[in-house]
């Protein structure tokens, strides 16, 4: 596992996380919340919180991904939204359950050389309103495969002489 943030400001909303909810299950998620600055960092860090604590006794990120929208949408005066894409991977047998909230989509780049683009969104940005039931996707990895996750810092970042690099 490799990670790298390296926000606008001193601090900001992106964030990443990953650990084990048992020996077999790998959680991992990366986010992205709707403003900047402190407010966004304590948006994020609240996000992170939530599901901490439901991972470890429930495997589904479509469940969890519920429950912390019904969480965070309660009392959102701001109105601020974080998108978000939450995975289990078993370990040992390559099984991945993900769901994905309004997030930009990851990547399997396969042993092999193939680009699979995870394309499913399975509801819209968590903390935006209540009530919400996500859906979720199953995948495989094999070993050797390399599984890529980003936030829009990068698709947004401009290039030396380029406009914005967008999603190619």
């Amino acid at each position: 596992i490799h990670a790298a943030l390296e926000p606008a400001r001193e601090v900001g909303g992106d964030f990443y996380d990953f650990y084990f909810v048992s020996d077999d299950w790998l959680l991992f998620c990366v986010g992205d919340v709707s403003d900047k600055g402190v407010p966004a960092a304590l948006f994020m860090a609240v996000t992170q919180t939530l599901i901490k604590p439901r991972a470890s006794d429930d495997i589904s990120p479509a469940r969890i991904l519920s429950r912390v929208n019904d969480e965070l949408s309660a009392d959102n005066a701001s109105c601020m939204f974080v998108t978000l894409f939450v995975a289990f991977l078993n370990v040992k047998t390559g099984k991945l359950l993900y769901t994905n909230a309004g997030h930009n989509p990851p990547y399997i780049k396969r042993r092999a050389g193939q680009l699979d683009k995870l394309s499913d969104r399975h509801g819209p940005v968590i903390g935006a309103m209540p009530d919400l039931d996500y859906g979720s996707s199953e995948a495989e990895m094999e070993p050797g495969d390399l599984f890529v996750l980003f936030t829009d810092g990068v698709t947004e970042a401009r290039g030396v002489d380029t406009g914005l690099y967008g999603e190619d």
